[in-house]
């Protein structure tokens, strides 16, 4: 049975009629999620307004450990937290920024959105609650992200989500989406569908305005609709002035990525552009890039790109610049190609011809990927930047440019000529600017030569250059997961862990560093600790095959089957038909036709995995098929020739009686590898005696 429902479809108060109806536990909070109101965020940031008094006199630490989300989920309450997370970037002018968030930000932040609601929840003595969030199918894609991982989480088992949407179909934005609001609400939610009433409702006209027009019942829709331009216009230009005088007297920072657009747009207030560029810029620099392409596109459809070129290039670039972030490479393309053929700035073209090397570098999927295109263009954009007037400003942007030049030279398996470029790159900056100009780029080519020695497998440098990026730049948690990665590759575990531990401090949950926690803590022999990690990796993303996979053999293990197969049933669920897990499943069936199901079921998804195939061959050997296991130790061997592939078919073909084959199968695992009972059977074979045992 289901725990979450979808209620779609009518009105809001028919959705609410259905809501009264329905058996729930007692409702937490009734949010509406429609991003007209405070944009990205505006369910989550209502809900953490709603809440945090309360959080924080329960668990003072819940402020602390989750910094991050309530900053950018509900800005107005940042205030209230101790700045655990105090990056110098954001003391920065903002030409002077030249990192941004990845596109999976967001996502983090709505797992560690889920995490302070699951330990809130805890703290109010645990019980069943549930969770109402209307006009979800209007809802920015920060909050259809909440959504989504509230819906699939399995750490919140007393919550019930009531996702309440109109009759629109749902849709999940285009891009690569790490996770899906369309599919989570198929997968997780009792469906009910409702049909509007005619109902009447005597709301003012007033209070219609005020609430962004989203009230849908006919008596105030019909009312607004009568009214001329002129009386609509003021309606709006009145509400503006409130929310304009909550942004800026009350701190109501998100009411300007809502309301305050939505209501400036109707009133036809001269403010709006300059509204819409705050609100883009914003978004941008804290890595809510859908809401910033879709804010920078109505900013771009109001200038005129002739009368205000600036203008409408600073929304332009913005929306390429953020399409690129979200892997939506070919719409990033169209929007520097149509700039290209408006513009004769040199500004203009030195961003476009360096946003296309990067869309070729780094942003289009592999397989679309051309170091060729990608240096042509920045060829273009050095040539460019050597036309910049200022001194201090064309150092600056030769050396940028050259930085993405050294990411062009390690995709053509070239590191020492990026190593090259990113040291001549600094050397530069040094002689030519004053040392406290540009302070975040210089860190950024330290960062980037720091993982160039990594790749080059001079891990001791890289790992000092690590170390001194952290110095410089010590609350941005990649410096940190990076030097536990370092710390990991030269055999100091318990040094990554804590090094993971300290990136997790000063960012959203995010599941590769729990995960390498895992497999830290294991490399010590700390079971606990690593079931417990790659458990959180497999929470926080159950799309992750490795997680799955570690997680599930390591219970196996320790011999916890009835939560492995329960783990490995949830993983197939999340990521159906791999060979990988299907491969595990018949592992832990051990024997049988269900079995030998599973593992046909692995190679016809992939007939290049050579563990299933190792695994027949086990399967085979047990039931006495010497003939069938020695073909599918065959075909192991062909694809990975490992030891244990080559041991175990060496003992089949001893008990075959095909000494010959047997010697040489346990020589070849001798070779790399000092193993006494292959050196036993190689003797056997040799000279023939003695008991053998089975292969496995």
């Amino acid at each position: 049975m289901k725990r979450h429902h979808w209620i779609h479809g009518g009105r809001r108060a028919d959705r609410a009629r259905a809501l009264s109806g329905m058996n729930l536990p007692p409702v937490l909070a009734v949010l509406d999620a429609h991003r007209r109101r405070r944009g990205p965020y505006t369910a989550a940031g209502t809900l953490l307004r709603q809440i945090i008094d309360h959080a924080l006199q329960l668990d003072p630490g819940i402020g602390p450990r989750h910094f991050n989300e309530i900053a950018i989920a509900a800005p107005e309450l940042a205030h209230r937290v101790p700045p655990v997370l105090a990056a110098f970037e954001w003391s920065l002018d903002r030409e002077e920024k030249t990192r941004y968030y990845s596109r999976l930000h967001t996502f983090n932040l709505a797992n560690g959105l889920a995490a302070l609601l699951r330990d809130h929840l805890r703290a109010l003595g645990g019980g069943p609650r549930t969770l109402v969030l209307e006009n979800l199918d209007e809802a920015d894609v920060t909050d259809q992200e909440f959504v989504a991982v509230l819906l699939r989480r399995t750490d919140l088992p007393d919550l019930t989500v009531v996702a309440c949407t109109g009759t629109a179909q749902v849709t999940d934005p285009p891009g690569e989406l790490p996770i899906s609001l369309v599919r989570e609400l198929d997968r997780c939610a009792q469906a009910r569908a409702v049909t509007a009433s005619e109902n009447i409702d005597d709301g003012e006209l007033e209070e219609f305005v005020e609430g962004c027009c989203l009230d849908d019942a006919p008596g105030p829709v019909a009312r607004y609709a009568r009214l001329s331009d002129e009386e609509r216009a003021a309606l709006h230009s009145a509400a503006l002035e409130s929310v304009l005088s909550a942004v800026h007297e009350e701190g109501e920072i998100s009411l300007g990525l809502g309301a305050a657009l939505f209501h400036a747009e109707r009133a036809g207030d001269e403010r709006l552009v300059n509204l819409l560029r705050e609100a883009v810029r914003r978004c941008r620099e804290f890595g809510l890039y859908s809401a910033a392409v879709e804010l920078g596109r109505r900013g771009v459809s109001l200038v005129d790109p002739v009368a205000d070129e600036d203008v409408w290039w600073e929304f332009t670039h913005a929306v390429a610049v953020c399409l690129s972030s979200l892997a939506r490479a070919d719409e990033a393309a169209e929007q520097f190609q149509e700039a290209a053929v408006r513009s004769q700035k040199h500004g203009v073209h030195s961003n476009i011809t360096y946003g296309m090397a990067m869309l070729y570098a780094r942003y289009y999927p592999e397989p679309r990927r051309d170091p060729r295109l990608a240096r042509m263009w920045m060829n273009m954009h050095i040539v460019l930047t050597r036309q910049v007037e200022d001194p201090a400003k064309r150092a600056f942007e030769s050396v940028f440019a050259h930085n993405g030049l050294a990411l062009i030279e390690v995709r053509e398996k070239q590191p020492e000529v990026a190593l090259r470029l990113l040291e001549e790159g600094m050397s530069r900056l040094d002689a030519e600017l004053e040392p406290g100009q540009y302070r975040l780029h210089r860190i950024v080519l330290r960062y980037n030569r720091a993982q160039v020695l990594m790749m080059s497998d001079r891990t001791e440098e890289a790992l000092q250059e690590y170390w001194a990026v952290a110095e410089a730049d010590p609350e941005f948690y990649e410096h940190y997961f990076q030097i536990g990665n370092l710390l990991r590759r030269l055999g100091r575990p318990a040094e990554a862990v804590d090094a993971y531990r300290t990136a997790l401090a000063k960012s959203p949950p995010f599941p590769e560093a729990h995960y390498n926690i895992g497999d830290a803590e294991l490399t010590q022999g700390r079971v606990q600790p690593a079931l417990e990690s790659f458990a959180e990796a497999v929470e926080l993303d159950p799309t992750r095959l490795e997680a799955h996979v570690s997680y599930i053999e390591l219970l196996v293990e320790v011999g916890r089957l009835d939560a492995a197969r329960a783990a490995l049933d949830r993983a197939l669920t999340e990521i159906p038909a791999r060979p990988e897990l299907l491969t595990l499943k018949a592992q832990i069936l051990s024997s049988g036709a269900a079995a030998r199901q599973c593992l046909d079921e692995a190679l016809h998804a992939d007939p290049r995995y050579p563990q299933a195939w190792a695994v027949r061959a086990e399967l085979a050997y047990q039931e006495g098929d010497l003939a069938g296991a020695l073909a599918d130790f065959d075909a192991a061997v062909a694809l990975d020739d490992q030891p244990s592939f080559r041991f175990n078919r060496g003992v089949v073909h001893q008990d075959s009686g095909n000494l010959t084959e047997a010697a040489a199968d346990f020589a070849a695992v001798l070779e790399s590898s000092a193993d006494d009972e292959a050196l036993e059977r190689l003797h056997q074979c040799t000279q023939p005696s003695g008991s053998v045992a089975h292969a496995g």
